[in-house]
Parts: C-alpha cells; sequence; structure tokens
C-alpha cells in the first residue's frame, strides 16, 4: 500500500492530542450551551385531539355555481376533505370564538412563556428612541423628513390573545386514515388540553353553521334537471348529426365501402389483364359495370378453331379473319366500357371514405361529451341521495366529524427535549472541535516529526532531540539521539586530521547551541577531541546561554572564556575535551572583522586533530556566517519542531547549499510526543515495544 495514502492511526492521534486545549474548550463551550439551553428554555407542551370524518359532504358545487363554467361536477376525494376540514379548524374564526368563551386575559396567561417578553424588547427599545429623539427639534426634523414616526404602543388583548393561539394551532391528517389530529402548543399544559377541548367544540359548532344542507339539496335537484337537459341536447345534437351526414354507423358503413373497393379493385386488375381477365370478363360481378356476352367470347373461341382449317390467304381464312377482328373490337368495346365504368366506382368509394374519415373525429367528440354529461349526471344522482342523508343528520344536530378522544394535559415537554439536545450539542461539539482540530493542522507549516522534516527539506534528519520535561525518560532519549549525532561526526571525521562543524538555525531560539553543547559532550565521552566555539551574533540575537533551563540543561561542557571577555584578547587555542571559546561575530563597526576572527581560529585549529563545533548565530539574523561555509566540512542544520516554518528553513538550506556549504544532516529539536504513553499503548504498540 501506499505510504502516501495508507491510514496512518499514529499521525492522527498526534493530531488530536496536539490541538487537545481546543478540542476540550469548544466540546466544552457546545456542551455547556447546550446544556444551558436545555435546562432554561421554556417547556412547551403539546396537546392534541383526533377527529374522525364519517363520510364526505354530498358535494362541491364550485363548477356550478361559478358563472360561465362549463357544467360539470367537482367532488372532493377523502384527503381533499380531510384537508378541507383541517383548514376549517385552523381559521381565525375558531381562535376568536374561544378567546370571547375563555377570556383574553386567560389565553394570554397559558399562552405566554418564561422568555416572551424578549421578543418585545427590539419594539420597545425602538419607541423609547424614536421617542426621545423627538424631544429634539432637530432630530425631529430629521425623522420627520425620513418618515419615521413614534408609534404608539396599542395594546388589544383579544387580538394578542388571538394571534399567539393562530401562531400555536396546527391540524394535520394521519396518512392513510380519515383521521385528522389538531393540537395546541402552550407552556401551560392543563390549559393546552381545555384549548384544545373548547377548540373542537367551536369548530363543530361552526361547521354546522356552514354547511346549510337544506340549500345544499335545492342546488344539487336544480343541478340534477340541468345535467338531464344537457344530456338530452347532446343526443339531440348526435342524430342531426347523423342524419345530416347520412350516418348510420360509421364503423360498419367503412367497413361496407372497404369490401366494395377491394372488389372493384379486383375487378379492374382482371379488366385490365387481357390473358388473366379473358374469360371472366363474362361474370358481371364487378358492380354496375356491363358484362362481356359470353356468346362472343364462344364465338370468338369456335372462328379461331375455324380459321386454322383454312389455308392462309385463301378466301374463307380471310372471311373467318375478319370476323375474327370484328368480335375482338367488340370485345374490346366492352371491356374498355367496364374500365371506365369500375374506375368511376373506385373514385367514388374513395371519396365516401375520405368524406367519412373527416367526420369520424366530430362524432367521437359528440359521443364523447354525451358520456361525461351522462357520467356527471349519474354522479349527481348518487350524491343527492347523500344529500338527504346529510340534511337528516342535521336535523337531529349531528355532523360527519366527530371526535375520537378528549384532549389531556400533557405529561412531559414537546420542547425541549433536555437530553436529545445535550447529545446532539455534545456531538456538534465534538465534531466541530476534532474538525477545528484537523483545520489548523492542515495550515501548519511546522515539522513535527522526522518524516514531515525530510520531505520538506530534502535532508536526512540524523537525530530527534525530544523537549525535555523532567522525566527521565526524555534525558536518555536524547542522549542516545546525541550519540548518533556523534557516531555520524565520528564516521564523517575518518582518518582527517580535524573536522569542523557548523550549527546552525534559520531563526534564533531554536535551540542550536543545545544541540551543540550536547553533540560536543557526546565526542567528548567518545574520547574525541573537542572544541566548541560560540560564535556571537550581531547583536539582534544574544548568544544562548549552556545553563538555560529551556536549552542547555544539565550540559557539563566547561567554559574556557567568560562572554564579557572582549573578542579582541582572544586566547590561544588548544584542542582538548570540552573546550568552549566564544568570538563576536561583529566586535566592532568593521563589518569583515568579526569573520576574520573566525576565520583565525580555524586556522589556527588547522593543524590540531579533533572536531570543532562552531555554535553560529542564525541565518536569519547573521547571513555573513555563510561566507564560512566553503571554508568549514560540513553543517548541521537545527530546527524546531513546534515553531520552525518549513518554507523558511527551505531557503535558509538552499542559501547554505548555494555558498558551497556541505549539510551532514537535520537535527529535530524541541520534538513534544504529544501522544501520552497509555493512548501510545492502547492504540499503537503492545505494552512490550518502546514508545520510540
Amino acid at each position: 500500500m501506499n505510504n502516501a495514502t495508507a491510514f496512518d492511526l499514529r499521525a492522527h492521534l498526534a493530531t488530536l492530542f496536539r490541538h487537545r486545549l481546543k478540542i476540550l474548550l469548544i466540546f466544552f463551550l457546545c456542551f455547556t450551551i447546550s446544556t444551558a439551553f436545555a435546562f432554561l428554555a421554556q417547556p412547551i407542551y403539546m396537546a392534541g385531539s383526533s377527529l374522525l370524518v364519517l363520510s364526505q359532504d354530498p358535494l362541491r358545487l364550485s363548477s356550478v355555481l361559478t358563472p360561465g363554467g362549463d357544467g360539470a361536477v367537482q367532488f372532493l376525494s377523502p384527503r381533499d376533505q380531510i384537508m378541507t376540514e383541517a383548514e376549517i379548524f385552523k381559521s381565525q374564526t375558531i381562535a376568536e370564538q374561544l378567546v370571547l368563551d375563555m377570556g383574553p386575559e386567560k389565553v394570554l396567561e397559558g399562552m405566554t412563556g418564561r422568555w416572551d417578553f424578549l421578543a418585545e424588547v427590539p419594539g420597545k427599545a425602538k419607541f423609547w428612541a424614536v421617542s426621545s429623539l423627538y424631544k429634539f427639534e432637530p432630530a425631529k426634523n430629521v425623522l420627520e423628513k425620513a418618515g419615521i414616526q413614534p408609534t404608539v404602543e396599542t395594546y388589544d388583548p383579544v387580538t394578542k390573545a388571538i394571534g399567539k393561539l393562530m401562531d400555536n394551532i396546527d391540524a394535520n391528517p394521519v396518512t392513510k386514515t380519515d383521521v385528522f389530529v389538531v393540537t395546541l402548543k402552550s407552556p401551560d399544559p392543563e390549559f393546552a388540553a381545555e384549548a384544545v377541548n373548547g377548540l373542537v367544540n367551536n369548530y363543530l359548532d361552526h361547521k354546522l353553521s356552514i354547511q346549510k344542507p337544506q340549500l345544499a339539496v335545492d342546488v344539487v335537484r336544480q343541478e340534477s334537471r340541468r345535467l338531464r337537459s344537457q344530456v338530452d341536447e347532446a343526443q339531440r345534437e348526435l342524430q342531426a348529426f347523423k342524419l345530416t351526414s347520412n350516418i348510420v354507423s360509421i364503423e360498419q358503413q367503412k367497413t361496407l365501402l372497404l369490401d366494395r373497393l377491394n372488389k372493384a379493385e379486383q375487378s379492374l386488375l382482371n379488366a385490365q389483364n387481357p390473358i388473366a381477365g379473358g374469360l371472366s370478363l363474362g361474370v358481371g360481378d364487378a358492380g354496375g359495370a356491363p358484362a362481356i356476352p359470353p356468346a362472343l367470347q364462344q364465338r370468338l373461341f369456335e372462328l379461331q378453331l375455324e380459321r386454322d382449317k383454312y389455308m392462309s390467304g385463301s378466301p374463307a381464312a380471310a372471311q373467318v379473319q375478319r370476323e375474327i377482328s370484328d368480335i375482338r373490337s367488340r370485345i374490346n368495346t366492352a371491356r374498355q366500357s367496364q374500365i371506365d365504368v369500375l374506375e368511376s366506382e373506385i373514385k367514388q368509394y374513395k371519396a365516401e371514405l375520405r368524406r367519412l374519415d373527416g367526420l369520424t373525429d366530430e362524432v367521437v367528440d359528440l359521443r364523447r361529451d354525451v358520456n361525461i354529461k351522462e357520467e356527471a349526471f349519474t354522479k349527481f344522482l348518487k350524491k343527492e341521495q347523500e344529500t338527504r342523508i346529510n340534511e337528516t343528520l342535521d336535523v337531529k344536530n349531528l355532523t360527519n366529524v366527530v371526535q375520537v378522544e378528549p384532549a389531556r394535559a400533557p405529561l412531559l415537554p414537546e420542547f425541549p427535549q433536555r437530553f436529545l439536545t445535550i447529545f446532539l450539542g455534545a456531538f456538534v461539539g465534538m465534531a466541530g472541535a476534532i474538525g477545528t482540530a484537523y483545520g489548523f493542522d492542515t495550515l501548519r507549516r511546522t515539522m513535527t516529526t522526522r518524516d514531515e522534516a525530510e520531505k520538506a527539506l530534502g535532508e536526512p534528519v540524523i537525530a530527534t532531540i525530544t523537549k525535555e520535561s523532567g522525566k527521565r525518560q526524555d534525558r536518555v532519549g536524547n542522549v542516545i539521539e546525541f550519540r548518533r549525532v556523534a557516531e555520524a561526526v565520528r564516521r564523517a571525521l575518518g582518518d582527517k586530521g580535524h573536522y569542523f562543524l557548523l550549527v546552525t538555525s534559520s531563526a534564533a531560539r531554536e535551540g542550536r547551541s543545545f544541540v551543540a553543547a550536547g553533540l560536543a559532550n557526546a565526542l567528548s565521552e567518545q574520547d574525541v577531541d573537542v572544541m566548541l566555539l560560540q560564535v556571537r551574533g550581531s547583536g539582534n540575537e544574544m548568544l544562548e546561554d549552556l545553563s538555560d533551563p529551556e536549552t542547555e540543561k544539565g550540559n557539563p561542557v566547561k567554559r574556557l572564556t567568560d562572554k564579557s571577555e572582549p573578542a579582541t584578547s582572544l586566547p590561544a587555542v588548544g584542542i582538548a575535551n570540552s573546550s568552549v571559546i566564544e568570538v563576536d561575530l561583529h566586535p566592532t563597526k568593521e563589518a569583515d572583522y568579526g569573520r576574520q576572527s573566525v576565520e583565525q581560529y580555524i586556522h589556527q585549529a588547522d593543524n590540531h586533530r579533533g572536531v570543532v563545533i562552531l555554535d553560529a548565530p542564525s541565518l536569519g539574523s547573521d547571513p555573513e556566517q555563510l561566507l564560512l561555509a566553503s571554508k568549514i566540512s560540513a553543517c548541521l542544520f537545527v530546527v524546531d519542531a513546534e515553531s520552525t516554518s518549513a518554507p523558511v528553513a527551505l531557503r535558509s538550506l538552499t542559501n547554505l547549499k548555494a555558498a558551497g556549504g556541505k549539510v551532514l544532516g537535520v537535527v529535530l529539536n524541541k520534538r513534544e510526543f504529544v501522544i501520552p504513553n497509555w493512548a501510545y499503548r492502547l492504540f499503537i504498540s503492545p505494552p512490550s515495544h518502546a514508545r520510540r
């Protein structure tokens, strides 16, 4: 599997634990907000009641009563009937009657929550601000020109109570049933149940008052008579059209014409083919065409036989030939007459078929109109009986909608659902926190692991130094890493007499002095002569103190000179184990003097065996040291795992190589193992494996 696309559990855990404070903060914030909302929000209770629609209303005469209507009657489907009842229930008339029955004060008390006053704050604040500004004449003139007037607060309890009821009433049908459910939301569960029962009673009374079944019966009867007259008129129009167009049954007439047309065309084909039709022309089956007498055909046959008895050219043969020609002329004349008659009949048949085809659509339209009106009339007859039944129900003070069960005070609030709200808040908080962590990690430009540093800089990472936290595990690990660097230096030293190593970084406070001192200590432990030459910068960057607990904790390298010692009084250089010498890179205003001082030490140490470590300032603050890059054996580049920007470090390395420097490797300093030991052992490695 490609490592670029493989799931790296270590990297994901490192991302989460690196941003653990952000994750905990966001999660705690969302959890706190959701918990506070769940317990401080006003509980809203929903009381409901089910209503059953026993049967449909007799009909809806919208098309009948609409001027210019086509006379078609529209009936409501069962679902449309239930939706209609639900809309009637939600009408303002029902809510207004309940307010008048219960009193607006009681309705407002039952429908007002603890935080409802906040909704009135903006309006009151606006009224107060405009009223205050109107007290000043200049501001009053400006507001009047802008059309802003201080609106006087009007408090109409009835209107306000009706509005609150209308905002919280709902009625919805239950799928695949004849039931619709009415609900009311209120902060008071007892009031919600009482109000729903009152709304249902008002709805039933209002429905009885608007049905007026006696008027519906009259309209049904009038509409039945009108539909009956329309059916009779449509049938008369169809019969009159058939008589005018000479049509009895258009389908049968077309079938008969097609049969006659086929026979006439076959007879015409026989008449036009003398060989095939010569013996059949006398049958007389070609409609009204005259038939050729069979006697002529028989006489022609006899003469042809008689002609064969005489010699050619004899008078008798000539006489017989003349008679044969005469008979053939008579037969051809009869055949042509028959062809003319047949062609005329075929034209008549085709013209009649075209006429019938043109009348077919009109006949179909007339029949469809008759069928539609007959169907509407039949349905009206059925609905007339239902209308009479509905009238009987109204007389008995009944309705086709009944309450299945009365509303009862709910025990649990509909909103908020505390556990669900808290769970959603915790889920959103965790998802947002993790997303934020990955977002920050995606935008991160630092290098926290060996692989990231090697990929970004293109150089091998020969050591990863852990940021010491006082744990023995960190100290032991760092000693091992310094020994690894020391081995690399010893391999590079080989049989050479001396080896000059420049330790630098791209920016200050990246721990290069700590790395240089640790490397010197590791080389000293391996009996290698080491001189640590600390080069003081231009003043923008102070020399890192080896005894600084953040950089050089517990380093045993002994100083030979003091920071206060002037650079002009340079002591003689002798290569000894763990020797530290400090030099100013810029001791005077002459820019080259400090570099020449460093070059002087390099030249003096050129005749001695061992390793000279130059702890130089950062390349960002003192780029002059690039001039020394070609005069030293190799460079050791230090990057801070948590602060060094990859582009900045890469640019410094590129400049160092361009100046002729050879890079021994990269040291990743101050690396933090953000994954706790328990998580590492639980998710990544068994307890028997080491963390590194």
